[in-house]
């Protein structure tokens, strides 16, 4: 949350040096609990709009609409990331415009962005680091690999070009996707095999992640192949 902080809003929220949870947290899994019911989109904008049933989502919006408020008031200002955030590269589309901060479709990026940028990111994390433990020699890999590159001062584009931190970084990912979802699609007119199972045309599929980096034909990054593989 302190990384998608300065990322995204130039903000601070002091988790690191407090050892404190910021309490929007829990507002982001109470916000992000209904989409775990995997609810078509028209039915879940039905629930959203009861109250009893969305609280939690609720006050999440209201938090994200209430960061891009700030960041909008401070742009430039100290501390306000300096234009360098993110949000500082959308607000240079709105250049002309008077009240940024009004812009449903920039607090809709602004959701996207602290969604994304810390429930996603710790999950990454938390998988990456629990496979390294396991694996000592890529951990000294890595290590060896990053020595020569974070010497004095350096910046994150040095490191881009990492095989095997970038490889074990994929890994993670293919083991365990943070995005609970797949990509949607829509079989054409005529239908479609999938192996031995036919389906009609105009049907909607997913294609969920999870299971798709555990299919055998799955690619897998040969530089950290010595990753746990699951059976199931």
């Amino acid at each position: 949350f302190d990384v998608m902080g300065r990322l995204a809003f130039g903000k601070d929220y002091g988790m690191l040096d407090s050892g404190e949870k910021h309490w929007a947290l829990q507002l982001l899994s109470d916000g992000m609990e209904p989409l775990g019911l995997n609810l078509p989109t028209w039915l879940f904008r039905m629930l959203t709009s009861v109250p009893f049933l969305a609280a939690g989502y609720h006050k999440f919006v209201r938090f994200c609409t209430e960061e891009t408020v700030w960041r909008v008031q401070n742009d430039g200002k100290k501390g306000a990331g300096g234009g360098m955030d993110i949000m500082g590269w959308l607000l240079k589309a709105y250049k002309d415009v008077p009240h940024p901060e009004q812009d449903t479709m920039l607090h809709a990026d602004a959701r996207l962005i602290i969604v994304a940028g810390s429930d996603t990111t710790a999950a990454t994390l938390t998988f990456l680091f629990y496979h390294l433990a396991q694996e000592p020699a890529i951990v000294e890999q890595i290590r060896e690999e990053l020595r020569p590159l974070t010497q004095g001062e350096w910046h994150d584009k040095d490191i881009h070009n990492c095989a095997t931190l970038n490889g074990a970084i994929n890994e993670a990912l293919r083991l365990h996707p943070p995005v609970p979802s797949g990509v949607q699609r829509t079989t054409p007119k005529e239908g479609m095999h999938i192996g031995e199972t036919f389906i009609p045309g105009g049907t909607q599929y997913w294609m969920p992640q999870y299971v798709m980096g555990r299919g055998k034909h799955y690619p897998t990054f040969e530089i950290c192949s010595t990753l746990p593989f699951p059976e199931n």
